[in-house]
């Protein structure tokens, strides 16, 4: 949490190296650097920066895959509703549409997934050559 000691402590560090303090809110902290001081890095090393990324994969995954259960779920329904019920048109419709939408979120949480999947690849390869 930004109020923890060490939170504060790293608050501070960064404001020593021109990176401004914005606000937090909740766990996030929001930061600013101007470009003409040089490039916005708040990391020290790649293995922290790939630890990053993978955390971030693990909340696009786990909300891409609910996101595409969702839209299965409606897609299925969609269909039994229209197969059992003549009269139950706009119910089933809605379900497709529903079903529609929640698949293209999820596969947009699956590009953005796959672009920080990049990263790591990239990262991890940068890493290797470093090292």
């Amino acid at each position: 949490m930004p109020s923890h000691p060490k939170s504060i402590a790293y608050i501070d560090f960064l404001k020593e190296t021109s990176i401004e303090y914005i606000t937090s809110y909740m766990r996030w902290v929001y930061l600013r650097k101007k470009t003409s001081e040089g490039a916005f890095n708040i990391y020290s090393d790649i293995e922290s920066e790939v630890i990053h990324y993978r955390r971030i994969n693990v909340i696009f995954n786990t909300v891409m895959t609910l996101e595409f259960m969702i839209s299965f779920i409606n897609i299925i329904m969609g269909f039994v509703i229209s197969c059992t019920h003549t009269t139950a048109g706009n119910s089933s419709i809605s379900n497709f549409f529903s079903g529609g939408m929640w698949l293209i979120l999820g596969l947009l949480f699956l590009k953005l997934s796959s672009q920080n999947r990049k990263k790591v690849k990239k990262l991890t390869l940068e890493n290797s050559i470093n090292n």
